[in-house]
């Protein structure tokens, strides 16, 4: 059984593998353990636990993905089926890290989607500085960034996509902030840790636009005339 390198997040990785290999070739069980260094019964799990409701499918000893077994009422797919098509999108580096496991689950199931998604393409450093915040945002550390020639000390809080353009959105102090993802230099993370109020949190969470301020906010009433109403 050979040694490969995984990813962090091993079950992830590995379901994403195994359905760019039997999408590709129809493969047994033990097969697939020896392609990705695990045991059959791993790989069992992951097939007959989470693929199967996604299009696996077994023919004697062979594991392949079978379309036709794919729901087209199924929201999930769907859903599956925008995410792949938002991928294609954001940039080469990020649909590769997407596609493997959108390919097998999503590709071909014919919905009548079109998802016109234009977004600044992610490349791989942008996507290392993703990951990076990631990691900060979860353990709550404050972070040091350069934006242009000036340094910020900052508590990061998420990373948002507002009208194709990628931006950290972060406090400092007691003031929100964002600023574009693609324009940050280098960051340095620091040991000292941060807490956001929860009623903070759930305000941005409504944010949608590179404007929204959670300080401010008010009411529009709008008159709507009852022809227009109907397409509303």
């Amino acid at each position: 059984m050979k040694e490969i390198q995984k990813e962090p997040n091993e079950r992830f990785w590995r379901i994403n593998e195994i359905c760019k290999l039997i999408v590709k070739t129809p493969l047994s069980t033990s097969q697939i353990a020896d392609k990705l260094g695990v045991s059959e019964r791993t790989i069992q799990r992951d097939l007959n636990g989470v693929l199967v409701k996604y299009g696996a499918v077994r023919n004697g000893r062979l594991w392949s993905i079978d379309e036709s077994k794919i729901d087209p009422k199924d929201e999930n797919q769907i859903i599956l089926a925008v995410l792949d098509k938002m991928a294609k999108n954001v940039g080469a580096e990020f649909y590769s890290k997407a596609h493997g496991l959108l390919k097998g689950i999503s590709e071909g199931l014919n919905h009548p989607i079109f998802v016109s998604l234009s977004a600044e393409k992610l490349g791989k450093k942008d996507i290392e500085l993703i990951e990076n915040l990631e990691s900060v945002i979860a353990s709550r550390n404050e972070i040091e960034l350069l934006y242009f020639s000036k340094t910020h000390r900052l508590s990061p809080i998420k990373i948002a996509l507002f009208d194709g353009f990628w931006y950290l959105l972060t406090m400092a102090g007691e003031k929100l902030k964002k600023f574009h993802l693609k324009s940050i230099k280098e960051i340095k993370i620091l040991p000292s840790k941060f807490k956001i109020d929860e009623s903070l949190e759930n305000r941005i969470k409504s944010a949608n636009s590179a404007w929204f301020d959670p300080e401010k906010s008010f009411i529009v009433r709008l008159w709507i005339d009852k022809v227009v109403k109907k397409i509303l």
